[in-house]
């Protein structure tokens, strides 16, 4: 995304306390805050890099880099 947008990114390690309770500062649901910790559980877990056939079952297209994606989302 930096090279895209040509902004710096850097990613901050939250304890998921500090998360947690930042996200109902955003007021955010139950459900929602629920969701966003379960699925950044799964991320520091290393389950996202799972690669399956998803995206061409759900699209019919084959899955593109990111970078691609970044590119036609902010480039």
């Amino acid at each position: 995304m930096a090279e895209v947008t040509g902004r710096s990114l850097s990613a901050v390690d939250v304890d998921e306390g500090e998360y947690t309770a930042m996200l109902k500062g955003e007021g955010r649901s139950e459900w929602q805050v629920e969701m966003l910790i379960s699925l950044s559980r799964i991320g520091i877990r290393g389950m996202m890099r799972n690669v399956t056939g998803a995206v061409k079952h759900l699209t019919g297209q084959e899955p593109r880099p990111f970078s691609e994606y970044a590119r036609s989302a902010w480039g």
